[in-house]
């Protein structure tokens, strides 16, 4: 009986150790995703905006990696978050007709097309 439990629980460790490979590629392009908002905080646009936007770019940006590490850990909670602050991001870049650079736009639009198909594939 302890035999059956063992190889059970080595079942479960293996299947929570793997990760899938699109779960790596979305975490590399999401973090890839924020280097254009860091970016974007050193601009002249960004000082013209005021400090407010600045420090908007640097809470969401550590918020999106905080959000990339749970989600490597493999917490459902990770992509909700991922999801709503890129979100936020773009609603606000939007808002100020700051975006010009679609660059992070479609690194972000792939990053959430790939979480949603691992999340599918896997069991979270």
């Amino acid at each position: 009986m302890s035999d059956i439990n063992n190889l059970r629980d080595t079942d479960s460790k293996s299947q929570k150790a793997s990760k899938p490979f699109i779960l790596l590629l979305a975490c590399v392009f999401g973090f890839l995703g924020t280097i254009p908002t860091l970016l974007l905080s050193t601009t002249e646009v960004a000082h013209m905006e005021g400090k407010w936007y600045i420090n908007f770019l640097l809470i969401i940006s550590f918020l999106t990696w905080l959000s990339l590490l749970a989600i490597w850990k493999m917490k459902k909670l990770g992509i909700f978050a991922y999801f709503i602050f890129t979100i936020t991001l773009y609603i606000v870049l939007f808002r100020f007709s700051i975006l010009s650079n679609n660059f992070g736009t479609i690194i972000s639009s792939i990053t959430i097309i790939l979480l949603v198909f691992s999340f599918r594939e896997t069991k979270w």
